[in-house]
C-alpha cells in the first residue's frame, strides 16, 4: 500500500480528504504511482503530468522520506519507507513570493493617485 498526499486543490478535484492510499502492481515507481491514482481518480488525469507526454507539471512537485525526487526517472524505484507504507509520497503544488526581487519577468506595484485620488494596480515590465 502506498500512501499518497496530494495538495489542496487536488483533493477538492478529487473530492477526497486526507492522503489516499493506493495499491500498485509491480514495482512502486512515480509512474506506476501516478497511473494508479489516475486510474481511481480519472478527474486528475492532467492534472499532475501532462496526458501527452507524461512529465510532470512544473507547478508540482514530489517528494518522499524528506528527498525532492520531481527530477528523478518517472520509472526509478521509490524509497522502501514509501512502498511499505511508513512515509508518504508527497505531492506538492508550487509556492511562490515572499520577501526579495519576485518574479524576475513582472514587478507589481500600487500606481500613484489618479486625478480623481483613487489608486489602481498597475503591473510594470522590468527592464
Amino acid at each position: 500500500m502506498i500512501r499518497v498526499i496530494l495538495p489542496a486543490h487536488l483533493r477538492t478535484l478529487a473530492h477526497v480528504e486526507g492522503e489516499v492510499k493506493l495499491e500498485v502492481e509491480g514495482q512502486a515507481t512515480q509512474r506506476s504511482v501516478l497511473d494508479a491514482l489516475e486510474a481511481r481518480y480519472p478527474m486528475l488525469r492532467g492534472t499532475i503530468r501532462d496526458q501527452v507526454t507524461q512529465q510532470r507539471r512544473s507547478f508540482l512537485r514530489f517528494f518522499a522520506c524528506e528527498e525532492d525526487l520531481s527530477h528523478e526517472l518517472p520509472d526509478a524505484p521509490l524509497p522502501q519507507a514509501v512502498t511499505s507504507g511508513v512515509e508518504p509520497f508527497l505531492i506538492i503544488g508550487a509556492i511562490a513570493g515572499g520577501k526579495g526581487e519576485g518574479c524576475a519577468r513582472k514587478k507589481l506595484y500600487a500606481a500613484p493617485a489618479c486625478a480623481s485620488g483613487k489608486r489602481r494596480q498597475a503591473a510594470c515590465r522590468m527592464p
